[in-house]
């Protein structure tokens, strides 16, 4: 691509990433709400418990389509087809090992585990369908990763911004129908979750299929030096989200035994993700078009994009918190209703939004680490702060909250 190819794809990707959001803004949020106030806050701490702990399990996915796209992008940009095919059929045979990997978890934790979480007897068997429901969504997410690389490598984001967003509509209407026929339930949601999972799926596989000749499986050309190679750079990007996730996913755990805290939380973490994701469009439009400019040698552009960029981060993520940690309670109490006991999550929320506008402000660095390859230091410090973290929830914290149950 040109500059001025590659400056409009960049203002489209951000125009669908953008629009997308602000639609998982607006129909997200009203599902959530009506969501809460169907199942009541302890089921739906249900969903919040097992979908913490299928992230945790399934951690990797979450940041292997940046480093498979980031290679892929390379080869694009240069017109190497042949390296293109052999990385995208080493993205194929990965994530169908991953979703293996993620699949044995998951029954592992519904039968040997299961006790480890604390789930009262009444809730036995909704949350074993919870759990697998959710586990089984993932496991189609991490399926979709080699396309959405693709896409991430060809500059087309909006496509996969509107794959998401056909999702969200599905899930909403798939959820209000089910909860208006049937009885609401946990059960219900989660089946809702792992249709549109699948939907999404099949969507990107076939787009890719029709649209990105060079997206073509050729086993032949996998060798034991390009796994190795992609593995062990998806190995340090994935420390970002390991990181990032253990962090927010950990607190979880240390509440299980109280599934009206667990919901509370997961409405803050349901919060941090809609406020992280309206801007996180801006980040996966700047990954790719970092990733060319350095292909091209032009590290002139792209310290002045790199600028730019985090000047416009770190002002909206500013903006964010004030926002929010001012109208946030009086927000809370009319989305969720005022019969709910929101009390604790009004407290916390100054330093729950203080965490989303950090990792709001640090889009552009992160973008530009993977960009750079640069992963080693930043997620090696990462990794330490987190387990100072989870050291001191379950040794100082959870037993003092066991002490209150």
């Amino acid at each position: 691509m040109q500059k001025r190819e590659l400056s409009i794809q960049f203002a489209l990707n951000i125009l669908f990433g953008t629009g997308q959001r602000l639609l998982q803004l607006i129909v997200g949020v009203y599902v959530l709400g009506y969501v809460v106030r169907k199942l009541g806050m302890e089921e739906w701490g249900l969903v919040v418990l097992f979908t913490g702990i299928v992230t945790i399990m399934s951690f990797v996915q979450l940041s292997a389509s940046a480093g498979l796209g980031k290679r892929l992008n390379e080869f694009h940009a240069c017109g190497n087809v042949v390296q293109f095919r052999a990385y995208f059929s080493v993205g194929i045979i990965l994530s169908f090992l991953l979703s293996a990997v993620v699949c044995v978890l998951i029954a592992a934790a519904i039968t040997v585990f299961w006790p480890l979480f604390a789930v009262p007897a009444h809730y036995a068997t909704e949350g074993r369908i919870v759990l697998g429901a959710i586990g089984g969504s993932i496991v189609f997410t991490i399926l979709a990763l080699p396309s959405i690389a693709c896409l991430q490598a060809t500059h087309r984001v909006d496509v996969h911004a509107q794959s998401q967003s056909l999702s969200l509509l599905l899930r909403s209407a798939a959820v209000v129908i089910l909860f208006e026929c049937t009885t609401p339930s946990a059960s219900a949601y989660a089946y809702a979750v792992l249709v549109t999972s699948v939907v999404a799926f099949l969507q990107l596989w076939i787009w890719v299929r029709r649209n990105i000749p060079e997206a073509r499986v050729e086993f032949h050309e996998v060798t034991r030096a390009r796994v190795r190679e992609l593995v062990s750079f998806n190995f340090l990007n994935a420390l970002g989200t390991v990181n990032y996730s253990l962090f927010m996913q950990a607190p979880v755990f240390v509440m299980r035994h109280d599934l009206h805290l667990v919901g509370l939380y997961g409405i803050a973490l349901q919060i941090n993700s809609i406020v992280r994701g309206f801007f996180f469009s801006g980040h996966s439009a700047l990954l790719p078009l970092m990733v060319t400019l350095n292909s091209k040698k032009d590290s002139k552009g792209l310290m002045a994009l790199f600028v730019v960029s985090t000047k416009f981060f770190l002002a909206s993520s500013v903006i964010v918190w004030a926002w929010l940690a001012i109208v946030g309670p009086d927000i809370l109490a009319l989305w969720l209703g005022s019969q709910q006991d929101l009390s604790d999550l009004i407290y916390a929320l100054p330093l729950l939004v203080l965490v989303a506008s950090t990792a709001i402000g640090s889009m552009p660095a992160a973008a530009l680490a993977v960009t750079m390859e640069k992963l080693n230091i930043t997620e090696a410090v990462g990794g330490i702060l987190v387990i100072a973290m989870m050291t001191s929830l379950f040794v100082v914290v959870e037993p003092s909250v066991l002490c209150k149950i």
